[in-house]
């Protein structure tokens, strides 16, 4: 259990975990566990991301990665694209 808090404590104000820096802290959530006020890369600021979220990198940012990973080609809104991508669903999910 120490090695666990002192993991925890490892999360600073001013730190970057992934995309996020974290600016404050914001207490506890109603379980107990240590949260702070993070920004992301993008702008957007969240009030309470878990600290061991942070330290264990469950989250790396506010869904802006994500969303960078999954249309990096940038052919997204693309039409032979989108009806490529509707018959792989409809291969894969058969009604």
């Amino acid at each position: 259990m120490d090695f666990y808090k002192n993991k925890i404590l490892k999360v600073k104000i001013g730190d970057k975990h992934g995309r996020w820096l974290v600016l404050k802290d914001s207490g506890n959530d109603k379980t107990g566990n240590a949260t702070f006020e993070c920004q992301c890369d993008c702008g957007k600021i969240k009030p309470k991301v878990l600290a061991f979220a942070l330290v264990s990198q469950q989250t790396q940012s506010c869904g802006c990665l994500n969303r960078e990973k999954v249309t990096i080609h940038g052919l997204y809104k693309d039409r032979v694209h989108r009806r490529k991508a509707a018959n792989k669903y409809a291969r894969n999910n058969p009604a």
